[in-house]
């Protein structure tokens, strides 16, 4: 099993916490307003993979 961290709307993550295969941590959802923030540290987009991970959430955000 992998580890990682997601921040999702409960609505399209609802199959994969009855599986059990996502967990709320904090034992309760947290209420957003829509706005998020991608902070990172000077020079960590020059890794490949974290640039391809960066640009695909900001795709993501662009399209709410």
């Amino acid at each position: 099993m992998g580890m990682g961290v997601a921040i999702a709307r409960k609505a399209l993550i609802t199959d994969e916490l009855e599986q059990g295969s996502l967990i709320v941590p904090f034992g309760h959802p947290i209420a957003a307003r829509k706005k998020y923030v991608l902070a990172y540290r000077e020079g960590a987009l020059n890794t490949p993979s974290r640039r391809a991970v960066h640009d695909w959430l900001v795709a993501q955000a662009s399209n709410v």
